[in-house]
């Protein structure tokens, strides 16, 4: 019986080494799939970083549009009010009204 026992003894040390070994798989899983997802997050944070800043520089763009829009009629307007004043258009003062 002395055989059995010796080739039990090396099955329970198999099984117990492939156990740890199962364990030690896991723990090295987790750990990658920690780093995973801290270096996710990472690149998450910069994307939404990124697309606030886009967010705000279209924003300014149309802001910058509409005051480039206001500041054009704005000398429009200016123009023609010195061109009636002054009557440098050839005209006598007074303007046909678009039909």
């Amino acid at each position: 019986m002395k055989p059995n026992s010796v080739h039990g003894s090396a099955k329970t040390h198999s099984w117990r080494s492939s156990r740890s070994e199962l364990v030690a798989l896991k723990q090295e899983l987790k750990q990658a799939e920690a780093e995973y997802a801290k270096i996710k997050l990472n690149y998450t944070q910069q994307e939404e970083a990124l697309l606030k800043q886009k967010a705000e520089l279209e924003a300014n763009l149309k802001v910058l549009s509409q005051q480039k829009a206001f500041e054009a009629a704005a000398e429009e307007v200016k123009v023609l009010q010195e061109q009636d004043v002054d009557g440098s258009d050839g005209s006598d003062g007074h303007v046909e009204p678009d039909i």
